[in-house]
C-alpha cells in the first residue's frame, strides 16, 4: 500500500468527516479585525469556506498573522480529532459486529497516529516559523 502526501491533503477528509458527524463550528463570528488576511489565507486551501468558518469562529483570529491562523486551524483540527477518537472508542464498546469493531479500531488507530505524530510536527514547524513544512508533513 502506497502511503504519503501532505498532511492537509490526507487529513482534510478526516477533518470534514469529524465536522459532519459531530457538528460544525456554528454561526458564531468573533472576528472584528480586517478579514482580508483570513480570506487570502483560506483562498489557498482546498476547502475555503470551511477554513473561513473555522477562523471566524475563533477570537484569536482577530489578532493573528498567517502563522497564527495556521496554528488556530491546527488547534481546531486537533480538538476535532480528539473528539473523533473518543467517539470511535465509545462505538467500539457498543458495537456487536466484529467487523465493525475491527473497522472502528483501525479508524481509531489512524486518528491516534495523527495526534501522536503529525499534529505535533505541524505545531513544531509553525513554532519554528516554517508553516510550509507544517502543511507537507508526511503521514508515513
Amino acid at each position: 500500500m502506497k502511503c504519503g502526501g501532505s498532511l492537509m491533503t490526507m487529513l482534510i477528509p478526516i477533518f470534514l468527516s469529524s465536522l459532519i458527524l459531530m457538528g460544525e463550528f456554528g454561526d458564531r463570528s468573533y472576528v472584528t479585525a480586517d478579514e482580508t488576511l483570513i480570506t487570502s489565507t483560506c483562498s489557498q486551501t482546498p476547502y475555503e469556506d470551511l477554513c473561513v468558518s473555522a477562523l471566524k469562529s475563533d477570537r484569536r483570529s482577530a489578532s493573528a498573522d498567517t502563522a497564527g491562523l495556521a496554528r488556530i486551524l491546527v488547534d481546531k483540527f486537533s480538538a476535532k480529532t480528539k473528539l473523533a477518537i473518543r467517539v470511535v472508542n465509545q462505538r467500539v464498546k457498543t458495537a456487536k459486529d466484529p467487523r465493525v469493531v475491527r473497522a472502528l479500531r483501525q479508524c481509531g488507530e489512524v486518528y491516534k497516529a495523527v495526534m501522536v505524530a503529525d499534529v505535533p510536527m505541524a505545531i513544531e514547524a509553525l513554532t519554528k516559523g516554517d508553516p510550509k513544512f507544517a502543511s507537507t508533513v508526511d503521514l508515513c
